[in-house]
């Protein structure tokens, strides 16, 4: 791809905006990927205007096949997805070019303003959990969004406006989950005013019941074992620290915030020498030790080897898990690392970080570890939150039937060569029947071996027809 080739007019007007801001080294890397991605768009005839998510994919497919390296293809796509940011908050670009730089909490999503009371509610969700707050703090911007477009006041709610608010939620592009959680969050908001006593109706005056929007059960997504195999191959087979550690995932059913809160000493041995990988407490406030094979610990060790080289102290690192800077790495370098391995495997399925923790411990199942264990394993307080794993998958569907109908078959051979009260001819024919009826579905080389055996079957019916034994009885 030829460097020397001049950028557009955009590009440059980017570079020039953030030249007085960056370091030398960093200008002159975004300025060579910026050149590659100007070089794909004139071969494809793409505007800056129409690039979405998916051909960011398709660019990045198309740069990785030119022999680069995974972190300059990393690199790349993000001085991409920069340029672009910039483009959309200076006006030049779309708004809806957005989803490709931020994510589904993002504050330009939903513009509603927080009211004074709201950001006391909420510092009172922080207080309580920080990840209840971003939650919460996301369903209140719908909900404030929803108050602004409509004109009303939180102070003058009547049940109809929250009947409208429910229906509004129906009408945007939310999961059931999403609109299900927000309406929850809007009604401990709703609840929390009442309090406090700056609203009269109480929440469920406001919000009845009966127009809640039922949460969908909790079923597990797990990889197929054919894809979840070619990612374990692929991540296995790549020296890089972010694909290890999203094998480590897989390999563990760590949750992404337990990695980036993972200690560098992670590893704990008992008596028996067995090595347990020690999680620390993070969503349920539950510390847990997960069971490791020799292969995992090779994992980890290779990332502490890594994360000691970029550790910049003298004293040992505290975190397992630490950037070429020395400090930690960010979630979103997690996922960008994951949508490359979906778009080297050219996947259909979106595949989230998530979805790993869910096929590690449907496997587990699948090759017979208890739901006792399951639970201690990923950490779980109750055995209800696990048994939401033990969801029969098609492939055990599959699999099950097949075991089920081949010992079916073959009760009923043995059936048909018991001896019966009834002539031997009826239960030769009986025999021949489900062969001949086998043939049907059978390949080339199985109907010659059936052939073969109808014809023994006759050899051996005339042989008992000799035998003095049995004359008169056929």
């Amino acid at each position: 791809m030829p460097q020397e080739s001049l950028l557009s007019d955009y590009f440059e007007r980017y570079l020039k905006a953030h030249k007085k801001d960056w370091k030398i080294s960093h200008y002159h890397g975004m300025r060579v990927g910026l050149k590659r991605f100007d070089h794909w768009l004139q071969i494809t005839k793409y505007s800056l205007s129409e690039i979405d998510w998916q051909k960011l994919l398709e660019f990045y497919r198309f740069f990785t096949t030119q022999g680069t390296s995974i972190n300059a293809a990393r690199k790349t796509i993000q001085a991409a997805k920069r340029a672009l940011r910039w483009g959309i908050e200076t006006g030049e670009l779309p708004q809806q070019l957005e989803d490709i730089y931020t994510s589904s909490y993002s504050q330009n999503k939903w513009p509603g303003k927080l009211t004074s009371e709201c950001s006391r509610y909420l510092e009172r969700m922080e207080a309580t959990r920080p990840g209840a707050f971003v939650a919460h703090g996301y369903s209140q911007r719908i909900f404030h969004t929803f108050l602004e477009e409509k004109k009303l006041s939180y102070k003058k709610l009547l049940p109809e406006h929250l009947v409208k608010f429910i229906k509004y939620l129906n009408v945007k592009d939310l999961t059931v989950r999403t609109r299900s959680t927000t309406q929850l969050h809007v009604k401990s908001y709703l609840l929390w005013l009442h309090k406090e006593k700056i609203i009269k109706l109480k929440a469920s005056d406001l919000v009845p019941v009966e127009t809640l929007i039922k949460k969908p059960p909790v079923v597990p997504r797990p990889l197929s074992p054919e894809v979840d195999q070619q990612i374990q191959d692929l991540l296995a087979s790549t020296q890089d620290q972010l694909y290890q550690a999203i094998l480590l995932i897989r390999r563990t059913g760590l949750r992404v915030k337990e990695l980036q809160l993972m200690p560098f000493d992670c590893i704990d041995y008992d008596l028996k020498g067995r090595a347990t990988l020690k999680v620390p407490a993070v969503k349920l406030g539950i510390e847990r030790k997960v069971p490791l094979d020799p292969a995992t610990i090779g994992i980890i060790h290779y990332l502490q080897k890594v994360s000691k080289s970029y550790h910049l102290k003298k004293s040992p690192p505290n975190l397992l898990m630490l950037n070429k800077r020395g400090g930690p790495i960010q979630y979103m370098h997690f996922s960008n690392a994951l949508t490359e391995i979906c778009s080297r495997l050219n996947l259909k399925k979106w595949v989230t970080l998530h979805t790993l923790r869910h096929t590690y411990a449907t496997s587990l199942l699948s090759a017979g570890l208890t739901i006792t264990s399951l639970k201690e394993i990923l950490g779980h307080k109750s055995i209800t939150m696990s048994l939401g794993y033990a969801k029969v998958t098609p492939e055990k569907v599959h699999s099950e039937y097949i075991k089920a109908l081949d010992h079916m078959n073959n009760q009923q051979i043995a059936h048909l060569l018991l001896p019966k009260e009834n002539s031997l001819n009826e239960s030769f024919a009986e025999i021949h029947r489900l062969l001949t009826k086998a043939t049907e579905l059978a390949s080339k080389e199985e109907k010659n071996v059936i052939n073969k055996l109808l014809n023994r079957l006759s050899k051996i019916k005339m042989e008992i027809r000799n035998l003095p034994s049995m004359a008169g009885k056929n």
